[in-house]
């Protein structure tokens, strides 16, 4: 049976909105619950990070059901995981850059001591390659000016001549 995980010493990380006030009437905005709370495994280590949820506390305010959260909570993890953009960045470098095998990543998380099994490495290895999908629009936004002034060439390298 396994053993639980336990998780008393874990540093905990509150996070409120970077905005104080309402931008409508200028109140101050009040705290109504947390939005969520999770564990996340960072390459420093794990952290239990709560993302609090503010309102304008002015009843007569038009922005009062907005709720307001914080973005560096939410740039910390994708939603839904428990695993930092930066560890996965790295894991996906040692992968493709480094071109290191899923036991030698294990290995260097290990001495990090953070125990990721081999099979998780591989889901977060797919998660990389997803957000490295969804830079392909901006990489290409990039050279459309480009384009557009001098036109696409395509070439072919390897191809052997037809006898």
């Amino acid at each position: 049976m396994r053993k639980a995980k336990n998780n008393r010493r874990i540093p905990k990380h509150y996070f409120r909105p970077e905005i104080t006030q309402c931008p409508q009437c200028g109140t101050a905005l009040s705290r109504l619950y947390t939005l969520w709370d999770k564990i996340i495994v960072t390459m420093q280590g794990r952290l239990h990070v709560f993302n609090q949820a503010y309102h304008c506390s002015n009843p007569l305010c038009s922005h009062a059901p907005i709720i307001y959260r914080s973005e560096a909570a939410d740039r910390l993890a994708p939603k839904g995981s428990s695993f930092s953009f930066d560890l996965i960045i790295h894991i996906g470098w040692w992968r493709f850059w480094e071109h290191q095998t899923l036991d030698e990543i294990r290995s260097k998380l290990r001495d990090r001591r953070l125990p990721i099994s081999r099979r998780h490495i591989l889901n977060l290895i797919l998660d990389f390659l997803a957000l490295v999908c969804a830079t392909q629009p901006q990489r290409l936004a990039a050279f459309r000016r480009e384009w557009e002034r001098h036109g696409v060439s395509v070439s072919v390298d390897g191809l052997q001549p037809e006898t």
